[in-house]
């Protein structure tokens, strides 16, 4: 998955394709599916493929998660040509070099729009696979939370956000070791952050 910033981002970039009339409903449906990670539902019920089509949004929070799958989708498609060697790799090695990837981006990302008042808009929560609305809620504060505040100089905390949907410090560690390790590398960091133009410029967002 994409974090947040970058969902926002591409959501506010792609709005003007979609008949949205509430933002609000439209971020808060593109930050949806990941709140998987806390509800505890099963993936395919907010990233299945079927969320891909474009008969699938019928109002302003599905339009907002329909955006989201097509850019988990895209983005790994892009991030498969950027890490040749992913498939060789074990589960969570695969797992850590990904992620750390999407926080790079992310941190990115998150400078490109105003992402103060975007995450004011995540007051707004939906629960349509009949999951705990509450927990909606907080994966939706969670978010606000670590975002808050943040910019260049105080980029986000993503150990806690790891962490706060539920997975191990000792994995997280590893993960934030990664991004270090990325970040000295200048020429893969600027190939990183130029798969957010690819994924904007693909022709399969639109209503049509």
């Amino acid at each position: 998955m994409a974090l947040a910033a970058t969902h926002m981002r591409l959501a506010l970039d792609m709005a003007d394709k979609y008949p949205v009339k509430s933002l609000s409903k439209f971020i808060s449906g593109t930050i949806y599916p990941d709140s998987r990670w806390v509800t505890g539902i099963d993936r395919n019920l907010t990233h299945g493929d079927r969320f891909l089509q474009k008969n699938f949004p019928k109002n302003d929070f599905t339009y907002g998660w329909h955006v989201h799958c097509l850019c988990d989708h895209i983005q790994a498609q892009l991030y498969a040509d950027l890490f040749p060697d992913i498939p060789a790799l074990d589960r969570q090695r695969k797992w850590i070099l990904l992620s750390a990837a999407k926080v790079i981006q992310d941190r990115h990302d998150m400078l490109q729009f105003d992402l103060q008042s975007t995450i004011d808009l995540l007051n707004y929560a939906e629960n349509p696979n009949g999951e705990d609305i509450q927990m909606v809620k907080k994966f939706n504060m969670l978010i606000r939370e670590t975002y808050k505040g943040c910019d260049k100089e105080y980029p986000p905390d993503y150990f806690r956000l790891w962490t706060g949907v539920g997975l191990k410090s000792i994995v997280v560690a590893k993960l934030m070791d990664e991004v270090e390790k990325i970040l000295s590398d200048t020429r893969q960091v600027l190939k990183i952050k130029s798969t957010y133009a690819g994924i904007a410029a693909s022709p399969a967002f639109s209503v049509s």
